[in-house]
């Protein structure tokens, strides 16, 4: 029997694929992965979000926290899909793919990047 590997998908086939499903996709070494939030995920996530925009409001930055954002990094088999990130509406500009994808691909535009993790399988200290 022989078996064959499905090809490799590049960054730019990656954002022409993406569906508009609802669904969080990530291109992760060539493939595509969909991502499933677990455990306490939106409660986490709910929260930084209103932390750091009331601090954002507080300080009077031109800084936003979109709903979705796609990061490329160097190289061409990778998308990232972040739990938060605070961008530089100023710096925006300067980001080729922003207007047409959502994305950036330069670190300066990306204030803050959050990625939330599942508490399973940590260990937690007994109280005193």
């Amino acid at each position: 029997m022989i078996q064959t590997t499905p090809p490799l998908m590049t960054f730019e086939e990656f954002l022409n694929w993406y569906p508009g499903d609802g669904r969080r996709y990530e291109l992760i070494s060539g493939e595509v992965v969909g991502v499933r939030p677990r455990d306490d995920y939106e409660g986490v996530t709910s929260q930084i979000v209103r932390v750091v925009d009331r601090e954002i409001e507080r300080l009077a930055l031109d800084w936003f926290i979109p709903k979705t954002c796609c990061v490329k990094p160097a190289g061409n088999l990778d998308g990232y899909v972040p739990d938060v990130i605070v961008l530089d509406r100023a710096r925006l500009g300067a980001e080729p793919l922003w207007k047409t994808a959502s994305t950036i691909t330069q670190g300066r535009s990306a204030c803050l990047v959050v990625e939330v993790v599942s508490r399973i399988g940590m260990m937690t200290m007994p109280e005193s």
